[in-house]
Order: structure tokens, then C-alpha cells, then sequence
């Protein structure tokens, strides 16, 4: 549970730190 936490934050920082490409990162979490 607590990876799944790890890795929710970390896509979610990458998209933060990536704007012009949140939808490259938001397909390789799913």
C-alpha cells in the first residue's frame, strides 16, 4: 500500500515538474 502511495506521489510530482508532457506521463501510469 504504502509503494502504491510512493508511486501515486511520484507520478503526480512528475507531472508537476513535466507540464508540457502530462499526458505521456498520465498513460504510463495506467
Amino acid at each position: 500500500m504504502e509503494k502504491l502511495i510512493a508511486k501515486d506521489l511520484l507520478s503526480i510530482g512528475a507531472v508537476f515538474f513535466r507540464p508540457e508532457e502530462p499526458f505521456i506521463w498520465a498513460s504510463g501510469i495506467k
